[in-house]
This record gives structure tokens, C-alpha cells and sequence, in this order.
């Protein structure tokens, strides 16, 4: 007895596997479109800088840099999910509950728009711009921000 085994794809089968493989190739089209931050010890020491630097109106004081660098990028999160600029920075000003006088709360969200979040600044060619202070403009697919590069203490990037 010889027995011929032959194998046929269920048309359910075919669709499926089509499918998955489409999905693997969004996925992988999102992440390599999402606008990056690219992450730099230069970006982080930039961002320190312009908050402190001793020739502006108000520079800041600066105790806890990985605390104020992680409001920063939140406060480009915020604007990444549709938030205006001016609802963004109200998130750190004290007259609204936020922890900062609005001096320094304005510092932080404007140094975190030029050097992490560039893209909702208002410059005509990027994603997100031009933005006004009154507009909203969600960015999808949302942008991978950098871990903690540097620390102004000269120790390890996490602060310790």
C-alpha cells in the first residue's frame, strides 16, 4: 500500500499568516518612522545648560537634574498627545498646581521644546510645527524619548 500525502493550505490558513506579516510590517514601519530624540550626553548637557546658563533673566538653580529633565520630556509627552504648549507648561506652573514658579516652569518647557522636542517648536518643516501657544497637534506614531544621559555632578547618569 503506498499511500500519496498530499497537503493543501486552507484558504483560512493563507489569510492568516498574510495578515500576521502585514501586522510585523507596520509595527516595524511605526518604529522606524517615530521622530527620535537621539539620545546624547551633548543633549542633556545642553538642556542643563540653557535652564542655568548665568546670563539670562532668571536662571535656575538646579538640585535634582534627572528630576527636572524628566518634567521637561513629560511636558513634550503631553504636547506629543495633543496638549498645546500653554496647557503643557500650566502642568508645572504653581498658579495651576504644577510645582514651579512660572518662570522657571516656562524655562523648563521651553529648554525641553528645543532640545528633546523639537518638533513642536515653530519651525514649518517639522512634524509637529508650526504650533502656536493656542493649537493642539498629536503626534502619532509618538516619538521615543532618551534615557538620562549625564548628570551635572559628574557621577553616573542616574544621579546617584
Amino acid at each position: 500500500m503506498t499511500s500519496t500525502a498530499t497537503t493543501t493550505r486552507s484558504p483560512i490558513r493563507v489569510l492568516s499568516i498574510g495578515f500576521l506579516v502585514l501586522m510585523v510590517a507596520m509595527v516595524g514601519y511605526a518604529l522606524l518612522s517615530a521622530p527620535t530624540s537621539h539620545a546624547s550626553v551633548h543633549q542633556d548637557q545642553e538642556f542643563y545648560w540653557l535652564l542655568t546658563e548665568p546670563d539670562q533673566d532668571n536662571p535656575m538653580a538646579i538640585w535634582d537634574f534627572p528630576l527636572v529633565r524628566s518634567q521637561g520630556i513629560q511636558d513634550c509627552r503631553e504636547m506629543d498627545f495633543g496638549e498645546t504648549p500653554m496647557q503643557a507648561l500650566y502642568h508645572l506652573d504653581r498658579r495651576h498646581g504644577g510645582p514651579y514658579m512660572f518662570e522657571d516652569a516656562n524655562g523648563i518647557s521651553s529648554a525641553a521644546t528645543v532640545i528633546y522636542c523639537p518638533w513642536h517648536g515653530s519651525w514649518p518643516d517639522m512634524p509637529g510645527g508650526p504650533q502656536e501657544r493656542t493649537e493642539s497637534r498629536p503626534v502619532n506614531p509618538l516619538p521615543v524619548y532618551p534615557p538620562l544621559m549625564w548628570s551635572p555632578g559628574g557621577g553616573p547618569a542616574s544621579g546617584v
